[in-house]
C-alpha cells in the first residue's frame, strides 16, 4: 500500500509542542538490549566502526566529520571521490574525512556555516543528527512544509516515523555514539518518502513508499529470516562449500552484507542482512 500526503507548498502549520523540563537524560535509552542490537547491526553493516581503543566507546560524543562519514555509508556513496579543493576553509585535503565531508556537501545531506567553515571536530547535537536522518529517508522537506523550519518540527516528524523510538531526546544536547547507533538503526527501517507531484498552486504530494526502506532503497540490503545453513566454508549442507562472502539461509544462497559473519548463528533461525 502506498500512502499519499498533500501539504501546502508555502504553508507552515502552527506547531505547538511542549517539551517537559523534566525530560530524561539525553543519553537515556530504552534498554541495554536494544542498544546492543543497534550497535551490532550498524557496526556489522560498516555504518559505524570501533574507535582507536578497539571498542565501540558508546558514551563518547560524535562530531560532524564522523557524521559525514556515517551518512556517506547510509547513502551508499562512501567510495565517491570528490577530489580537488575543499569546499570548506577548515577541512584540509589531508584529512581522513575530506572525501566524506565533500560528498556530504555535494549531495546536500550536510551543510557548512555562513563563515565558510564546516567545523568537523564540533560535536553534533540531537536535532542536527535527526535532521540528517530525515534527509536520508526523504522527510526533511515534508517536515518543513507541514510544521515549519524548527528543531521542534524535526523532533515531531522524527518521532512520528519512529526514528526516536526508545530514545529520550533533548534536542540541543550533544549526541553519544550509543544513541547515534540507535537513531541509525531506527532510520534503516523507515519507508522512503518522495515528492510524487508538485501542483500548479504550489501544493506538493508526498508519498511514503510502503516496504521501500532506507536499508533496502539506499543501501541495497535486505533482511532475510530463516535457518542459517552455511556461512562461507562452514556448512550444515553436505558437499556445499561457499566462499567467505556468502551464506545460505534455508535453501537460498545470498551475498553477506555484513562484516559480521554469523559463524555463531550456524544452525539457528534468525534474521540475516544480505545484499539484494
Amino acid at each position: 500500500m502506498i500512502r499519499n500526503k498533500i501539504v501546502k507548498g508555502l504553508f507552515s502549520a502552527f506547531l505547538s509542542i511542549i517539551i517537559s523540563a523534566n525530560i530524561l537524560s539525553a543519553s537515556a535509552l530504552e534498554s541495554n538490549e536494544s542498544v546492543n542490537e543497534a550497535v551490532e547491526v550498524v557496526t556489522g553493516l560498516g555504518i559505524m566502526t570501533e574507535t582507536q581503543s578497539g571498542s565501540f566507546d558508546g558514551e563518547t560524543f560524535v562530531n560532524r566529520a564522523q557524521t559525514a562519514e556515517i551518512l556517506a555509508v547510509m547513502y551508499d556513496v562512501s567510495n565517491a571521490s570528490f577530489s580537488g579543493q575543499s569546499y570548506f576553509d577548515d577541512v584540509s585535503e589531508k584529512s581522513k574525512y575530506f572525501s566524506s565531508i565533500n560528498t556530504a556537501r555535494a549531495y546536500g545531506y550536510m551543510r557548512g556555516y555562513t563563515d565558510g567553515t564546516f567545523r568537523p571536530e564540533q560535536t553534533i547535537t540531537y536535532s542536527e543528527a535527526l535532521k540528517c536522518m530525515l534527509r536520508v529517508c526523504g522527510y526533511s522537506d515534508y517536515a518543513v512544509a507541514v510544521y515549519g523550519d524548527s528543531n521542534e518540527a524535526v523532533l515531531r516528524v522524527a518521532s512520528e516515523i519512529g526514528i526516536t523510538k526508545g530514545i529520550a531526546v533533548e534536542i540541543n544536547s550533544p549526541i553519544t555514539r550509543n544513541t547515534m547507533a540507535k537513531i541509525i538503526y531506527n532510520t534503516l527501517f523507515v519507508d522512503i518518502m518522495e515528492v510524487s507531484q508538485v501542483l500548479p498552486n504550489g501544493d506538493a504530494t508526498y508519498t511514503a513508499m510502503d516496504g521501500e526502506t532506507v536499508l533496502e532503497r539506499r543501501m541495497g540490503i535486505e533482511v532475510i529470516k530463516g535457518r542459517l545453513n552455511a556461512v562461507g566454508p562452514m556448512s550444515l549442507l553436505g558437499g556445499v562449500v561457499l566462499d567467505n562472502s556468502k551464506l545460505a539461509v534455508d535453501d537460498n544462497v545470498y551475498i553477506n552484507s555484513s562484516d559480521y559473519h554469523y559463524y555463531d548463528k550456524l544452525g539457528y533461525y534468525g534474521e540475516f542482512y544480505v545484499k539484494t
